[in-house]
């Protein structure tokens, strides 16, 4: 699953949804960060056709979800968690981080 909900329109990490902690939390479902970094490169957005490019995946440690386990269905626990899982995924990728969902117009934050 991927937490960020789609694509980053422009290369840094966006804030997660919480839709894999809906599911890992109740279930006491492994969650494992995996960072993907170039897809940028052999999928390029609006352009027809695949290119030929380097894709780099790295798989990280599970993440302990013990600390949201007794509260499996706050939303609250699952905003928390997924926090948790997208700090991990930065940490994986070195992607700058920004703390919101993208909008429609993300030009204006593109650095």
């Amino acid at each position: 699953m991927y937490p960020e909900g789609k694509r980053s329109p422009d290369g840094r990490l966006w804030r997660g949804r919480t839709g894999v902690m809906r599911v890992a939390l109740p279930g006491g479902h492994p969650v494992v960060p995996v960072g993907i970094c170039g897809t940028d490169s052999v999928d390029r957005p609006g352009v027809r056709g695949w290119r030929r490019g380097r894709v780099d995946i790295t798989i990280g440690e599970p993440i302990c979800l013990e600390p949201w386990r007794a509260a499996a269905d706050d939303p609250a626990a699952w905003r928390a968690a997924t926090d948790e899982l997208m700090a991990a995924i930065q940490r994986l990728t070195g992607q700058d981080y920004v703390d919101r969902h993208p909008d429609q117009d993300h030009t204006r934050d593109a650095r």
